[in-house]
């Protein structure tokens, strides 16, 4: 954050933490693993809101009942609840025996998007 003040000459305050912050952006979109990250967020995130927006409007316009709904939306959370547990005891099974910390996330962030 030195090099934000003399170079620019920005006051101290909110413009000199405006300037770290975007400095602070800049090393962490820098890495690639940080994009990874960002990138899984973003493009999963997409399936939860077409689950969450779109699929009651979907199976209204089919003829579903409104109040019959929720078993036509529930499944995909549930299901998520029970892989996300499955998932978590799997990965502390792996790291336990030894799997490499990164090994064992790549392959439980690439097991979600099944």
């Amino acid at each position: 954050g030195r090099w934000c003040r003399p170079c620019l000459g920005l006051p101290k305050g909110l413009w000199g933490e405006l300037c770290v912050m975007t400095q602070t952006s800049a090393v962490l979109l820098s890495s690639r693993h940080s994009v990874a990250v960002v990138a899984t967020q973003f493009f999963g995130s997409w399936g939860w809101t077409i689950i969450i927006s779109w699929l009651p409007r979907y199976l209204e316009s089919l003829g579903v009942a409104q109040s019959q709904l929720g078993w036509y939306v529930a499944p995909p959370f549930v299901a998520n609840a029970v892989g996300s547990t499955l998932s978590g005891v799997a990965a502390d099974r792996l790291l336990s025996r030894g799997a490499p910390r990164l090994q064992v996330r790549r392959v439980m962030v690439h097991l979600s998007f099944l």
